[in-house]
């Protein structure tokens, strides 16, 4: 019997009268029971529930590592393949030239980590193209946090007010520059979705204001990166602005499978904002969680990630190669390092961590590159470890029957199709 059952039940059985000498016995048998729960955890290290449930700080730290890989672009795609529709090309074209919008961001997910299932995140954004953007991110109607990237500046500047905590990201140029342009802007939505084949929606009614639609399902550039992706645009038929975007979009496998519908809508576009918005203004009682540089979406920290996550996990590599997996398993792996210790993590221990996480993130941003260029990626960590020296861990392809591969021991080469078909045989245990 588990320890708390133990102290359920001796609770339920209590029909003595109260005593000094009951006391004594009751409380010895919770002192007991959860002792044994201790010496459990101690063995075999904190589940990443109790990780994240009982440590409000540690539940932030796995959320901005989440909402930082977001903006990065995990959840946005680009690509070849563009359909010129004409009508809503001009559209877009017309919503690209409007330097400032506001808007609410909503994301409801389902599944994932621990901690994280069901839940409901808000979003208000502010977007300039002179001075920046920023978003304010609310959790049953208080701000959890405060996300500002300058227009000037090549950091991210994540704040958390209840915690009086934030971290400072510095950004590669590629990221930067994909950020400027895509990060989480409305203004680019229609763009990114102009990557057909489009389906034409209609006409209908939202809030009042008559709108015609468009869906796009699966386009070629998501292949690889997701299960499944809708993307939904409404405009306005009067203004032919946008009133509301949809991204519903499923990643993963098994328990670690998450639907997330993200939904964009109350824009304003093209209203005037000051320049103090963008601005962070970080109090003087506010503590730096972390700093950290966002990983190149590149091979070489793809790999370094890899093998500072086998270091951690004992030889073996994520499951699966998306963020939520990603941030379940490194938590998990990391708090079994650290022991009953992560419950309540010192500064240094809590810098250490979320630069780990962040860290870790890297192949998955290199695998989403990957596949958003249509480089045909392919993942098998969940059967390959670090001893399976000679095993395809991942690989990709370069060019016309050339693919590269990155073995179970991090080493990586060039090869032909012939030569991966061989090598992709299943690992024997």
């Amino acid at each position: 019997m588990r320890p708390d059952e133990k102290i359920k039940k001796l609770i339920a059985d209590l029909k003595t009268a109260p005593s000094a000498g009951l006391d004594a016995k009751v409380n010895q048998a919770i002192d007991n029971a959860l002792a044994e729960r201790t010496r459990i955890e101690s063995a075999y290290g904190p589940s990443i529930g109790r990780i994240i449930m009982r440590s409000p700080i540690m539940k932030l730290a796995a959320a901005a590592v989440i909402i930082i890989a977001v903006l990065a672009g995990i959840y946005y795609f680009a690509g070849e393949g563009a359909q010129k529709c004409c009508a809503w090309t001009q559209i877009a074209d017309k919503v690209a030239q409007i330097k400032t919008c506001v808007c609410s961001m909503h994301i409801q997910q389902s599944g994932g980590p621990v901690g994280q299932k069901g839940q409901q995140i808000d979003s208000k954004m502010y977007i300039s193209s002179d001075y920046g953007s920023r978003i304010e991110t609310y959790l049953d109607g208080n701000v959890m946090q405060k996300i500002y990237v300058p227009a000037d500046s090549n950091a991210m500047i994540l704040v958390m007010p209840s915690e009086k905590k934030y971290m400072r990201m510095a950004m590669t140029d590629e990221t930067r520059a994909r950020a400027k342009n895509q990060m989480q802007d409305p203004r680019d939505a229609l763009t990114r979705f102009m990557t057909g084949p489009l389906k034409e929606l209609g006409k209908d009614v939202i809030n009042g204001v008559e709108v015609k639609g468009i869906e796009v399902v699966n386009p070629p550039a998501v292949k690889g990166v997701y299960n499944n992706f809708i993307g939904r645009t409404w405009v306005d038929v009067a203004t032919e602005y946008p009133v509301r975007i949809e991204m519903d979009i499923e990643s993963g496998t098994g328990t670690d499978t998450i639907k997330m519908l993200m939904v964009m809508d109350n824009f304003e576009w093209g209203v005037e904002l000051e320049p103090a918005i963008f601005e962070p203004n970080i109090p003087s009682d506010y503590k730096i969680m972390a700093e950290m540089k966002l990983p190149a979406q590149d091979e070489a920290s793809a790999i370094e990630g890899l093998r500072l996550f086998a270091e951690m996990a004992d030889g073996h590599y994520p499951s699966q190669m998306n963020v939520m997996t990603l941030t379940r398993e490194s938590a998990e792996a990391y708090g079994k390092k650290l022991g009953a210790a992560i419950t309540k993590p010192t500064d240094e221990q809590m810098q250490q961590m979320t630069a780990k996480m962040m860290k870790v993130q890297a192949p998955v941003l290199f695998y989403t590159k990957l596949g958003r260029d249509g480089n045909d990626p392919a993942y098998y960590g969940k059967d390959v470890t670090a001893g399976d020296a000679n095993a395809v861990l991942m690989r990709w392809k370069i060019s016309e029957g050339k693919y590269r591969v990155i073995f179970g021991d991090l080493t990586a080469e060039d090869v032909n199709t012939e030569q991966l078909k061989e090598m992709e045989q299943p690992v024997n245990r």
